[in-house]
């Protein structure tokens, strides 16, 4: 879990990079990039990756889920989903996401961004 100082610092250094919250979808697509990086430092195989995105899109298909609308109520219980996955992780890996995320900040903050259309941060060399 995060200390809500942590919090407070993130959306800090979200807004004052001109983060902002214009599209939910592109949050989550950034969190999508962001668990795929984390499953090759795992040790996950682009095929299992591959595999996965694939088995859940087909899924959500199949149960009518993709609307291209936003669903606050669902979004909410995906992300207890992804926060409780997260800190079984990390409490296997011996750490917290408090103390990543403190150790990750100062990095962030050394580096120049800019938000995209939807109000997520994007590294200014690689938008």
């Amino acid at each position: 879990m995060l200390s809500s100082q942590t919090a407070l610092d993130i959306m800090l250094w979200h807004t004052g990079n001109g983060g902002s919250f214009r599209r939910p979808a592109g949050h989550a697509l950034k969190i999508l990039e962001e668990a795929i990086e984390l499953c090759y430092a795992c040790g996950a195989s682009v095929n299992e990756v591959a595999y996965v995105v694939h088995s859940e899109t087909d899924k959500a298909v199949r149960k009518r889920e993709v609307t291209n609308h936003p669903h606050f109520l669902k979004a909410k219980e995906e992300i207890a989903d992804v926060t409780i996955l997260t800190h079984i992780l990390a409490t296997h890996l011996n750490t917290s996401m408090d103390v990543e995320a403190k150790k990750k900040l100062p990095i962030l903050r050394r580096r120049a961004w800019k938000a995209t259309g939807d109000g997520v941060l994007k590294r200014s060399d690689r938008v």
